[in-house]
């Protein structure tokens, strides 16, 4: 995990020294754009002011400084996390980062209860290549049913609330017949994004061809629950905070 700032960096044969003495100093080869205090690094050691967080505009050329998303079921995390998820995985909330900002802690929530874990056990558990991460379940189920009544606005005020798109002018959906409706019930898709706030907006993307576009958007309710008609068969996905969830086939 990158830990020293670029100020103490030295080459073979040179001794880094602060305030006139030789200071301990650590190699990393990717930053991803900013180092991290040593004590967010490595848990549980003393704070040093040569080993603060600092940027490293540098880090561009790295071919790991951006690694592409890693998706896996929600069994499949369960099973590398072991012992820290209680009863069935519902979510990793993230509750504590660092300057850069790289997670410190987080919270693994079960059925049957919650465990902290630290950034570094996440990392050794998932085997990624830093504990700079954001993690994010998605749940995500369609058929016909009755769509959900509307859900009011996010609270400003709300504890916890997470950053999330603001909802966009409303776009037809190129591909939307209406057919859903013909049949009786509409089509559906529901499922959950945690972490997300209440009231924020999410957008659901039909595969048209080659691409995903913007079908249409739905407003997350408590535990950021969704349940929304489509506007007629194909293949969907749900959007949001720049990730997505898994596809599925409506109608």
């Amino acid at each position: 995990t990158p830990s020293t700032s670029a100020a103490v960096r030295a080459t073979a044969g040179q001794v880094v020294t602060y305030e006139g003495r030789p200071v301990t100093t650590f190699f990393f080869s990717t930053s991803g754009g900013r180092t991290e205090n040593v004590e967010n690094s490595f848990l549980g050691a003393t704070p040093k002011p040569w080993l603060k967080s600092v940027r490293d505009p540098w880090d561009r050329v790295s071919p790991h400084h951006r690694w592409k998303p890693l998706r896996m079921s929600l069994a499949r995390a369960s099973t590398l996390l072991g012992g820290s998820v209680k009863g069935t995985l519902r979510e990793i909330r993230v509750v504590q980062r660092g300057v850069s900002p790289r997670v410190v802690r987080a919270t693994v929530i079960g059925s049957g209860g919650r465990t902290t874990v630290t950034g570094p056990q996440l990392r050794k558990a998932f085997g990624l290549r830093d504990t700079w991460m954001r993690l994010r379940v998605f749940t995500t189920n369609a058929g016909r049913g009755t769509p959900a009544p509307p859900v009011p606005p996010a609270s400003p005020d709300l504890p916890g609330a997470l950053p999330s798109p603001a909802k966009p002018p409303v776009a037809a959906d190129p591909g939307g017949s209406g057919g859903a409706q013909a049949s009786g019930a509409p089509l559906v898709i529901s499922g959950r994004v945690a972490p997300a706030a209440p009231g924020s907006w999410a957008t659901v993307q039909r595969r048209q061809g080659a691409r995903w576009v913007r079908s249409i958007d739905v407003r997350l309710g408590a535990g950021g629950a969704y349940r929304e008609a489509l506007p007629g068969p194909g293949r969907y996905r749900l959007s949001y905070g720049g990730a997505t969830g898994p596809e599925v086939s409506a109608g």
